[in-house]
């Protein structure tokens, strides 16, 4: 679950007590996209500042962590290809979506490993790791 936008930015102008703020923190320590979004927001509030997108190894751990917690939650890896399909379909369509989840091992182990090359393909590398972290929170992790 990530954190809500008005307390991301409560947040980012200091307004939370003590506990509210050592929540955030903790969560932002675990959430890439949660750091982008604090990152992009105190980027509007100073354009100087640079936003730093999530890497390739954050992306990573993150679904390591998530197969980790599959294994222990018996999440369906069948479900699990369906989401991401549903995802990558607006996309790619469902033709060329079905052909590149076809590579993917019956238990989804390499779906990351084969997603993302094809997605840098059409959208170059760094949108492409951005949106499979995106098909990661939603098709994934919030199973």
């Amino acid at each position: 679950m990530h954190i809500e936008l008005e307390l991301l930015i409560r947040y980012s102008d200091g307004e939370l007590d003590s506990r509210e703020r050592g929540s955030i923190e903790k969560h932002l320590a675990r959430c890439a996209e949660c750091r982008l979004e604090l990152d992009m927001l105190r980027q509007a509030a100073d354009p100087g500042l640079t936003v730093n997108a999530p890497t390739v190894d954050e992306v990573l751990a993150d679904a390591h962590q998530w197969q980790a917690d599959r294994q222990d939650h018996g999440i369906n890896p069948d479900v699990v290809r369906g989401r991401v399909a549903a995802e990558l379909n607006p996309y790619l369509g469902r033709t060329a979506t079905s052909t590149v989840l076809a590579s993917v091992s019956p238990n989804c182990d390499n779906l990351l490993s084969v997603v993302e090359p094809v997605l840098a393909i059409f959208l170059g590398r760094c949108a492409a790791r951005q949106f499979v972290s995106h098909v990661v929170d939603t098709a994934i992790v919030r199973i």
